[in-house]
């Protein structure tokens, strides 16, 4: 019985091999080759020529909106952070067609059925359409954000709790730079209430404490002379206000400038300008008191 066994279990590893060998020697590997090289050399070429064409129009593109932005500086009309809004938008409408046409493309080279794919993926297509309700608010609200003019590229802006300026909005996300450096990215559909601080004027002061037995006219007339500078500053709008001497809730004496800026630029302007004045006056010998850190404020 043995050995009927192993008789039997020979005649069957024979079969598998003659069988094999029957397999191996049916493939054309002249066609199969050829079939291959034509292949990738498709996918290449259609890669090729969707690179090319991705160039073009990104070129097309960038050449368009500098020539508006070179219009909006030389006529003064428009926006330029609105040009630079639909700028990235609509760079990223063009990546995101040129990946979708270039896959779409490659399997349809590769042979596979995209058209039946799609139309029998109907479980799938249900769980994407779920799963895209997302995306396509994300869309949406981006437009109406462009359209509504809520805010543009270098806007400060607070969303969703987070403050900071825009550095891009594309169709899915838009993108804060905090003020520590920190980068948001900001879902489009999480964008519900806006505040832009962009336009908003605010009153920064400057005081400079001094002491009551200096030269008060003196030292007057020379932070008068060194705010001559905030002429020539974009960040100043309009002219220094000058409030002059007054007293804190203590009782010391201090000089008070008002500066007039956007909300972006507060702090800049605050810290720049008491540098600046401060500074000034040590250069012509008029040194700010040092009071008790303790004192009552």
């Amino acid at each position: 019985m043995k050995k009927k066994g192993n008789i039997e279990r020979m005649i069957y590893l024979d079969q598998i091999r003659q069988w094999w060998r029957t397999y191996i020697e049916s493939i054309d590997y002249a066609s199969l080759l050829s079939s291959l090289i034509s292949t990738i050399f498709e996918l290449v070429i259609t890669a090729l020529i969707f690179w090319v064409v991705k160039k073009i129009v990104d070129r097309i593109v960038d050449v368009y909106f500098e020539r508006d932005a070179k219009r909006i500086e030389n006529r003064n009309v428009g926006s330029i952070q609105r040009n630079k809004t639909i700028h990235k938008l609509v760079e990223n409408v063009v990546q995101y067609t040129y990946y979708f046409l270039l896959g779409y493309s490659i399997l349809a080279i590769l042979g596979l059925p995209v058209a039946t794919l799609v139309a029998g993926a109907g479980v799938a297509s249900l769980a994407l359409g779920l799963g895209a309700q997302g995306f396509i608010t994300d869309v949406v609200n981006g437009f109406f954000i462009l359209l509504e003019h809520q805010f543009a590229v270098g806007d400060y802006v607070t969303i969703a709790g987070l403050s900071g300026t825009i550095i891009s909005t594309g169709i899915r996300t838009t993108i804060l730079s905090g003020d520590d450096g920190s980068r948001h990215f900001v879902p489009n559909r999480n964008i519900e209430n806006v505040t832009n601080s962009s336009n908003t004027t605010r009153h920064m002061y400057v005081d400079l404490y001094i002491d009551p037995n200096s030269d008060l006219g003196s030292i007057e007339s020379v932070i008068k002379d060194g705010l001559s500078l905030a002429s020539s500053d974009d960040r100043v709008l309009g002219e220094p206000e000058v409030w002059g001497y007054q007293r804190d809730a203590v009782g010391r004496l201090f000089y008070r400038v008002v500066f007039n800026t956007r909300d972006s630029d507060k702090m800049a302007v605050r810290s720049h300008y008491y540098e600046q004045l401060t500074a000034l006056l040590v250069r012509n010998g008029y040194k700010q008191p040092v009071y008790d850190s303790g004192a009552e404020l």
